[in-house]
């Protein structure tokens, strides 16, 4: 049975028991989006949120989570499997302070990310953007689904200017 179906019937036979049993640990903590990964498959994105204690300050214990939200489907949101944190979606979080970390992202592994707190106290995603510091909003994958493994065409990086506070984008070959 598909992983949606078997959580869906779980909820359906015990969803009472399975909220009791999150709802605890889900006050416990917030999220606020990083940013998100799109895909020319479909609509479905993966969101990378920043998660906070109870009082608003960062968790530094687990500073990130990534997840799809099925927006083709239902616009649920799903964890992502194993393989996909492994591979295409998945990350290295390290020198976490109160402001921030580093962020290694297995999609394009080869840009820094430094995950830092504004004046505001919001997160943002720094990273370089057609040679420009940037704040990382979207990043677009087209894909050829044509094969028995999906091939990249390219990877758009989109965010905004740093400095300039104006829009920003780069197309990255594979």
């Amino acid at each position: 049975m598909h992983r949606r179906k078997l959580l869906e019937t779980a909820i359906a036979l015990g969803g009472s028991a399975l909220v009791c049993t999150i709802a605890p640990a889900a006050s416990a903590r917030s999220t606020s989006r990083l940013f998100v990964i799109a895909r020319s498959k479909n609509a479905n994105l993966v969101s990378y949120d920043i998660r906070r204690k109870s009082d608003g300050s960062l968790d530094r214990a687990d500073p990130l989570v990534a997840y799809w939200i099925l927006a083709a489907e239902d616009n649920r949101r799903e964890s992502l499997s194993w393989l996909e944190r492994r591979l295409a979606y998945g990350y290295e979080v390290s020198d976490v302070s109160d402001n921030g970390f580093r962020l290694r992202l297995s999609a394009f592994e080869r840009r820094p990310v430094r995950v830092e707190r504004d004046a505001d106290g919001a997160f943002r995603a720094r990273t370089q953007i057609a040679n420009r510091p940037a704040f990382l909003r979207r990043v677009f994958v087209d894909t050829d689904e044509r094969g028995v493994l999906p091939s990249v065409n390219y990877v758009e990086l989109h965010g905004r200017d740093a400095t300039r506070s104006s829009p920003v984008s780069e197309r990255l070959a594979p």
